[in-house]
């Protein structure tokens, strides 16, 4: 195998679509393992995760389903979700990835395309659900408030919201986890033009409280195999 070059635009924006450093990788083969095994990992988790405990807190069939997802990413989740719902609506702050998505699913008719440039939805309504997955662990408790106040008004009443956190409450936390001392270092060298990347610890009993003041009930929550800090949960509207 030999050595490739990382350092330019395609590069770039696979480091964008997947969240990760592609830098890391010695050559090109070893980057498409890693690819293949995101892949895999995703689909496995909307697959055998979040859309059966979606639907075991909703009563109305996937397949007449309006979907809201935030950070689509490369698109792997969208893909196996868009033959199975009525609707989906991705939405990013980043034309790239919504460009790279619109590749994806050409042979689609049923997704639309939502670029954020304030954090308003004045244009959806009548919203199922909405998922995010490894998002919202980049994201403040300020952007949790900020979204799920937005997202209470296009959401039909029993709707509900998936996310996953970096939960400081959670036994198994730890500061010295391996990928978020990575982070830190990685702050630590861009300080003056910031990490996008780098996590945000939340606190899973705060994130609670505001989303019951804001209208919702967690209604499922569950860790990692790999790292039981990283937590999923799901939000009911009531």
């Amino acid at each position: 195998m030999s050595s490739w070059e990382t350092n330019n635009d395609q590069s770039k924006l696979l480091s964008l679509l997947y969240g990760i450093d592609v830098t890391q990788y010695k050559t090109e083969d070893e980057l498409n393992k890693r690819l293949s095994e995101l892949k895999e990992e995703k689909t496995s988790i909307i697959k055998n995760m979040i859309i059966p405990n979606i639907l075991k807190n909703y009563d109305i069939s996937l397949d007449k389903c309006s979907v809201i997802e935030i950070g689509p990413g490369a698109g792997i989740m969208s893909n196996w979700l868009l033959p199975k719902i009525e609707h989906l609506y991705c939405i990013d702050i980043s034309k790239s990835i919504l460009n790279y998505c619109k590749e994806q699913h050409t042979k689609y008719d049923n997704v639309s395309y939502n670029l954020i440039e304030k954090l308003e939805f004045p244009n959806l309504k009548d919203i199922d659900f909405v998922y995010s997955q490894s998002v919202f662990i980049h994201l403040s408790i300020l952007d949790f408030y900020l979204y799920f106040k937005e997202l209470y008004k296009v959401l039909k009443p029993n709707g509900l919201i998936y996310i996953d956190i970096i939960d400081c409450d959670v036994d198994e936390f730890t500061l010295q986890e391996d990928e978020f001392q990575r982070q830190l270092q990685l702050l630590k060298q861009g300080y003056t033009t910031g990490v996008k990347t780098l996590y945000h610890v939340n606190s899973g009993k705060v994130l609670n409280r505001i989303a019951k003041e804001l209208g919702y009930k967690l209604v499922w929550s569950q860790g990692s195999i790999f790292n039981p800090a990283n937590v999923g949960l799901i939000y009911k509207k009531i």
